[in-house]
């Protein structure tokens, strides 16, 4: 790094993304840990992108959403809209440095239902700056209403995509584009709550402008209709579209309707697991034993497997996938309640909440095996699947010890947006990095989590955290460690 002023941090898709270059500042700290933001969004905006998508990422930041969007483009275009001084200064570097100018535009404004200028409240991590929070320091930012900046730009081009970030100005944002979002049709992504209150005005304003909600199944990456009646303190965005919009997506295999769903449910899954399980690197070596213990399965579990594996089936029409998941899900949950389920059981239960995005639940589930003796674990029969899909490509999953590391791992991933955001001991941490076969992640997250304590940290300098083939940010990580 020639430039200490900024940290030039690479994430998923060969994004850079310049931060402030320290670790006590949430951005940088979050990108390093996973290289990746820490919303589950994530991905599916990637699945979302076509080349000739147009975007605005209002509430840009320093520009994650914006420039992984762009760098997905071809002929598409992002207004990428942050108003303060700081991050938006990070987002010009980073448009520059990944050489997307002609694909992503800063705009240094902030959006309300006006034209005109306010003081904004700086906090210590940009990511909650706020109108909402001017009282302590402030910074003087130019505002414009939506409406008034898409006339004045001469914005004709059709707007697939809308994330709407603006720390409770949302609402004003939504009457200010009044006639952008009744004119347009575009799919809008925007904050459940905003605090610790569910932002039910804002998704009453939504609604009344023509616009369904929907939430996301991360581990299916498909949006189905939301309903207040789902509970998970881990949901944090939804998600919301005309239904012009969203038969467009359910056509991309993005989005499934209710009825679909019905139309879908109680199809037998379009192939047995043994057609797919042994495609992964964890059950491959063991495909002969594993056919051979088929014929003793539980016929529910036989059916609950086959159906969570081919839920994950891209190709399939995405109500098809919603419907084998939440049967096999359905099934699973009948055979524990009856109390004659086992590890292997537990494990397929552990993966289908997942799936459809039972946060809560399956860190509940995970966090009863993990609790289980090793003793326990010797007793796991074939056939079974690790905690999430992240593992189906661990070897070591294929032993009862390697599940058990996969399963700790999962806890770490999922009872926290970050550890930036935990002050728990460390000890978990080291003992999971202490153990082979885990991911280079759980080292990033015992890294930081002690330098941010003030700790040292005693690293080999032929630790892959330092090899450019293993790790995106070996150079920033030296820096850290020493």
């Amino acid at each position: 790094m020639t430039d200490e002023s900024f940290w030039p941090v690479r994430i998923k898709d060969d994004v850079t993304v310049c931060v402030s270059p320290t670790i006590h500042q949430m951005t940088s700290y979050v990108l390093l840990e996973q290289e990746d933001w820490f919303e589950d969004e994530m991905d599916f905006v990637r699945a979302l992108v076509t080349p000739d998508m147009n975007a605005f990422d209002i509430g840009a930041n320093h520009g994650v959403y914006g420039l992984t969007i762009a760098r997905r483009l071809a002929t598409g275009r992002v207004w990428a809209f942050e108003p303060t001084i700081a991050p938006g200064a990070m987002l010009s570097k980073s448009v520059t440095l990944n050489g997307l100018a002609d694909r992503i535009t800063w705009v240094h404004a902030g959006l309300s239902d006006r034209d005109g200028e306010a003081d904004i409240g700086i906090s210590g991590d940009s990511e909650t700056n706020s109108l909402q929070g001017a009282g302590g320091r402030t910074e003087r930012i130019t505002l414009h209403s939506l409406d008034a900046f898409v006339a004045r730009e001469s914005i004709e081009a059709e707007i697939d995509f809308v994330k709407l970030d603006a720390e409770g100005e949302e609402i004003r944002i939504l009457a200010g584009g009044r006639d952008f979002f009744t004119r347009q049709s575009p799919l809008i992504m925007f904050e459940l709550r905003h605090g610790n209150q569910v932002n039910h005005g804002l998704i009453e304003m939504v609604r009344s402008s023509g616009y369904d909600i929907y939430r996301l199944l991360p581990g299916l990456d498909i949006l189905v209709e939301y309903s207040p009646l789902f509970q998970d303190g881990f949901l944090l965005n939804l998600f919301a579209c005309k239904p012009d919009r969203a038969a467009k997506l359910a056509a991309r295999g993005l989005l499934a309707t209710r009825e679909d769903i019905a139309a879908h449910t109680s199809e037998p899954p379009a192939a047995s697991w043994q057609e797919r399980l042994f495609t992964m690197p964890f059950a491959a070596p063991h495909a002969d034993a594993w056919q051979a213990h088929a014929a003793r399965l539980d016929p529910d579990y036989d059916l609950a497997l086959s159906a969570c594996l081919t839920a994950q089936d891209r190709s399939l029409p995405p109500a098809a996938r919603v419907a084998l998941a939440r049967e096999a899900l359905a099934r699973v949950t009948d055979i524990a309640d009856s109390g004659k389920g086992d590890i292997a059981l537990w494990l397929l239960r552990l993966n289908l909440t997942h799936l459809l995005g039972e946060r809560t639940l399956s860190l509940g589930i995970a966090q009863k095996l993990a609790g289980l003796p090793e003793a326990t674990f010797a007793t796991l029969k074939p056939p079974y699947l690790p905690p999430a899909a992240r593992f189906y490509h661990r070897a070591a999953c294929a032993t009862h010890a390697g599940v058990m590391v996969a399963i700790q791992e999962f806890i770490q991933y999922r009872q926290g947006f970050s550890s930036y955001f935990s002050n728990a001991p460390l000890n978990d941490l080291a003992a999971l990095s202490a153990r082979p076969d885990h991911a280079l992640e759980i080292d990033r997250r015992l890294v930081l989590s002690a330098r941010r304590r003030g700790m040292p940290v005693n690293i080999p300098d032929s630790h892959d955290l330092f090899r450019a083939e293993h790790s995106a940010n070996s150079a920033i990580w030296r820096g850290i460690t020493r």
